[in-house]
C-alpha cells in the first residue's frame, strides 16, 4: 500500500518512532528555540493530546513542553487565560513566555506516525485501526510503540500483540475506526502504550469484548468509567467526532 511508506526523516536521518520519553527530551533540547518562539528550524513533530472538556487538540514541536512528565501546551485563545500555569512556565523557561500565548496542562495522546491509512487520514499513536493483511483477514488493533518500555528514546510504530507485532508496512490496508482514549481519569492518566495494550486486552484482565472496546474507541477522548455511559452515547447518537 503506497500511503503505508510515507515515513519521516528526523534530523537527517530516518527516526523509527517518536516516543513519549523523546517528546520530552527533544522538548528540553529546544528550550530557547521554544522561549524566543524560533521554532521553523524545529523537527516537523506533530502531537495530539486531550484537554480538560473532553476534545482532541493539535501542537507541533515548539508550541509544548512537559513539566514534571506532565505536558503543558501554549494557546493564544483567550478562553485560556484563567488556567494559565505562569509559575510553571517562569520554572521551565526563566521567562514568562507572554508572547506564546497562555500554558495549559494537557494529556497527551499520540503522535503523527507520518503513515496514511487507506483513506488518506493521518494515523497517530494510540489509533484503532481496522487492519486486512494480504491474505484477506481482517483485525482490530491498536497502534503503539515497539519498545522496551513505555519510556525509551528509540521504538517502531507496530501493532503489539501477545507475543509478537506486527509493523505498520505489513498490513495490505488500514483504516482507522476511533482511538484508545476512552476511560480517562484525569489523576491517573495511562502511557498510550499501557492504553494499546489493556485495548489489545494483552493484561488479560479486561472482560469486555472486542465489540464493546471498538465501541468506546468511537466515543473518545472521553472520561466515562462504566461501560453502560457509552451505550448511552451510542444510544442518544452522541456526536463525537474523534477525527478532530
Amino acid at each position: 500500500m503506497e500511503n503505508n511508506q510515507y515515513r519521516c526523516d528526523f534530523q537527517n536521518g530516518t527516526h523509527p518512532a517518536i516516543t513519549e520519553n523523546r517528546l520530552k527530551k527533544l522538548s528540553e533540547q529546544y528550550k530557547e528555540e521554544i522561549k524566543t518562539g524560533n521554532i521553523d528550524s524545529l523537527p516537523n513533530i506533530n502531537v495530539r493530546y486531550v484537554v480538560k472538556d473532553g476534545k482532541f487538540g493539535y501542537a507541533f514541536l515548539g508550541e509544548f513542553f512537559f513539566y514534571n512528565n506532565e505536558m503543558y501546551v501554549f494557546e493564544k485563545d483567550d478562553r485560556w487565560k484563567d488556567v494559565h500555569q505562569v509559575e510553571v512556565v517562569m520554572k521551565v523557561f526563566n521567562d514568562p513566555c507572554e508572547k506564546l500565548g497562555y500554558a495549559h496542562k494537557v494529556m497527551f495522546a499520540g503522535v503523527f506516525t507520518n503513515y496514511l491509512d487507506t483513506n488518506g487520514e493521518e494515523i497517530y499513536t494510540g489509533d484503532v485501526i481496522q487492519v486486512e493483511m494480504k491474505s484477506n483477514r481482517v483485525y482490530y488493533w491498536a497502534l503503539s510503540i515497539k519498545s522496551l518500555d513505555d519510556y525509551e528514546e528509540t521504538g517502531n510504530y507496530a501493532f503489539m500483540l501477545d507475543n509478537c507485532s506486527v509493523p505498520l508496512d505489513e498490513p495490505e490496508k488500514m483504516t482507522r475506526m476511533g482511538t484508545v482514549f476512552y476511560q480517562l481519569d484525569w489523576d491517573f492518566p495511562k502511557t498510550v502504550n499501557q492504553r494499546c495494550f489493556t485495548f489489545q486486552n494483552i493484561y488479560g484482565t479486561d472482560k469486555l469484548s472486542l465489540k464493546d472496546r471498538l465501541l468506546m474507541a468511537r466515543y473518545t477522548p472521553c472520561f466515562e468509567q462504566e461501560f453502560w455511559a457509552y451505550k448511552v452515547l451510542e444510544t442518544i447518537g452522541a456526536e463525537y467526532n474523534w477525527r478532530n
